[in-house]
């Protein structure tokens, strides 16, 4: 079983960098909030932002080429994400599903959240349906 990749750079000059990844594939929700933002900062946008990505029925989701890992379920892996320079038709369904998450491998231009440098974050695997539809 595979989990969301989540990159993070924390600490790299006055701002935090991080973003959610489905660029080999999916299988689990999650959600990153900010829960505490050091000045100047705002919660809007990549600034500050929440990215997210919801649940999915990963058997329904999950089509050819894109290929099912491990016993129905485990998760749903994306052949042309770890190669794919622009967005393919099975990238694309990636990225229609979880909008905020990369879903090939230089999907990075509305991807990467930031913050400045002491901020907060809390990060949520299998977060509840209502708090996904209720952030910011």
């Amino acid at each position: 079983m595979f989990l969301f990749l989540f990159f993070g750079t924390i600490f790299s000059g006055n701002l935090d960098f991080l973003d959610i990844s489905n660029v080999n594939g999916f299988d689990l929700p999650l959600m990153i909030t900010v829960t505490t933002i050091v000045s100047p900062g705002k919660k809007s946008g990549l600034e500050c932002g929440n990215p997210k990505c919801g649940f999915i029925d990963v058997n329904s989701f999950c089509q050819s080429p894109n290929k099912i890992t491990g016993g129905p379920g485990d998760g749903c892996y994306t052949v042309d994400g770890p190669t794919a320079t622009s967005p393919t038709n099975d990238t694309e369904a990636f990225a229609n599903v979880c909008p905020d998450a990369f879903s090939y491998s230089t999907d990075i231009a509305n991807h990467v959240y930031f913050c400045q440098t002491g901020s907060e974050y809390s990060v949520v695997f299998c977060p509840i349906p209502f708090r996904l539809n209720t952030l910011e």
